[in-house]
């Protein structure tokens, strides 16, 4: 792992366990979750009508789109009501008092 991959997005300050902070990252955005101790990072946007889901409810290692409910697992980012539009995921960590994410990809 090349840490120098991640990048910092935000204080720990600005999160709030179980509810989204959206961020910018290298042009992307991105929503990043404080969930039962772990950090998850996801693209924010629901692939049905592109809402944000840094705006939507987190629960049991899941958020879920305002707009219309669809579910999406924080850890690998599949869709429970739609399996073939999942949304990307990234890693995520805390760092000091740094949040920093290492983009994926794909």
């Amino acid at each position: 792992m090349n840490t120098s991959d991640f990048i910092t997005v935000a204080q720990l300050s600005e999160i709030v366990p179980d509810q989204g902070l959206q961020v910018t990252v290298s042009g992307r955005t991105l929503a990043v979750f404080f969930h039962n101790g772990e950090w998850f990072a996801i693209d924010d946007a629901c692939p049905h009508k592109r809402t944000p889901l840094s705006q939507g409810n987190c629960a049991m290692g899941q958020v879920s789109c305002p707009m219309h409910g669809w579910t999406f697992n924080l850890r690998t980012g599949a869709c429970t009501e739609t399996p073939h539009k999942p949304v990307i995921t990234h890693e995520a960590r805390a760092v000091g008092q740094d949040i920093q994410i290492r983009l994926n990809s794909v």
